[in-house]
């Protein structure tokens, strides 16, 4: 009986060497051959240069279409124009560039089967009437507020779009996360606050800054459910993002015009359609439908920091074309909300500066050091259960 716990211990010791030995054996390669080549292929100097020029496009796009979003909407006329066109335009022209992408990627057949309705189709409705209110909003408060405020404030689809996430996906919410919502809500409210000290605030003189802030709010909730409900309907279905573009502008115009002969304006469709429509419309017009096509080329080549990158700048370039060309003037709160409202953006993404730094400067490189380790670690783990379930049923039998 004294000699059985020793030689237990050994058999133990000995089971358990061999265990290491095997799966050792597993992942080292035998002695003279070599290792198993890397199936994933080797990016090379020009690849690399060729994905950082295109993820700089990308960002510099993203840059352009958020600041002129706000610039030239702006700088649109109060009158002569019907706001209500412009949205019916914009959408027109996103469903012809979806309409040819559409064609391009599966001919007639996928022309055909974009065009067929059914139940999925219908249910892209929400999100288009959802959309063609938000830009109608977009000119009821770029009319009565300066670019820096729209800019600053239509932040606040973060707000709303976290909530809805949690509301209709389910989505749980970091500490970190509602922290970033309420640096965005405080950052909001110093810009509310500064625009109420100043006189100058519309840029027309019978409007008021009350109803465009309002305007901009119910923006940020349409903006909000929006996205998430088409986010929604986009995890459930095979449709191709440029499908669902397409059923949203159709949507989006045929919305448009009903709205339009409902407002008793519906001489604006036969001879009035185009008056008041200058330089800054059209490209206001040509942004915006850009900007509703733009999220398939940001969701392809961009991540998460060059987005919030693009964001940040684009805010900066707002504030300082509007104070350089426009003279519009600065506060200090306006700077200081500005400030909570940036860093809350990436507060919310999880993101450091360093880590900004970082994806900027090496925005397009290879990043497969982690992904090879983490490999490697699994296929261990992988061998090491295996083999003790192999030593488990060895001893059963």
């Amino acid at each position: 009986a004294g000699d059985g716990v020793p030689g237990g211990r050994q058999r133990a010791e000995g089971i358990a060497t061999e265990e290491s030995d095997e799966v050792d054996g597993l992942l080292a390669p035998a002695q003279g051959s070599k290792p198993p080549p890397d199936p994933r292929p080797a990016i090379g100097p020009a690849d690399r240069r060729r994905q950082r020029l295109i993820k700089w496009s990308v960002l510099a796009i993203l840059v352009v279409q958020n600041a002129g979003t706000s610039l030239l909407l702006v700088r649109c006329p109060v009158t002569g124009f019907n706001s209500q066109t412009g949205v019916i335009m914009q959408e027109t022209l996103k469903a012809t560039i979806c309409l040819g992408l559409v064609a391009a990627e599966g001919g007639c057949l996928g022309l055909r089967q974009a065009l067929r309705i059914d139940v999925e189709v219908v249910k892209t409705s929400v999100p288009a009437i959802l959309y063609l209110v938000q830009n109608n909003l977009f000119y009821v408060a770029t009319r009565r507020m300066d670019a820096p405020t729209f800019a600053v404030l239509y932040q606040g689809k973060i707000f709303t779009a976290a909530v809805f996430s949690v509301i209709l996906l389910g989505r749980a919410l970091t500490c970190r996360q509602w922290l970033a919502l309420c640096f965005l809500a405080g950052g909001s409210v110093l810009v509310v606050l500064s625009q109420t000290q100043t006189t100058s605030v519309a840029t027309d003189a019978d409007a008021s800054f009350v109803p465009g802030l309002l305007a901009v709010l119910m923006a940020t909730v349409c903006s909000g459910l929006a996205g998430v409900y088409f986010e929604k309907l986009l995890k459930g279905s095979t449709v191709s993002l440029a499908v669902r573009n397409l059923h949203l502008a159709g949507f989006s115009v045929i919305t448009g015009v009903v709205a339009l002969v409902a407002s008793g304006d519906g001489q604006a469709l036969s001879s009035h359609f185009f008056d008041g429509y200058t330089t800054i419309v059209w490209s206001s017009i040509i942004n915006n439908a850009g900007g509703g096509l733009l999220v398939a080329v940001v969701l392809k080549y961009a991540d998460n920091i060059l987005k919030c990158f693009a964001t940040t700048l684009a805010i900066i370039v707002t504030i300082a074309v509007s104070t350089l060309f426009f003279h519009t003037p600065l506060s200090s709160l306006v700077l200081l909300g500005t400030a909570c409202v940036l860093s809350a953006i990436f507060l919310y993404s999880g993101l450091s500066s360093s880590a900004v730094c970082a994806g900027a400067v090496g925005a397009g490189g290879s990043i497969g050091g982690g992904g090879k380790v983490s490999e490697e670690g699994t296929q261990r783990e992988n061998a090491v259960s295996a083999t003790r379930l192999g030593t488990a049923m060895h001893k059963a039998a």
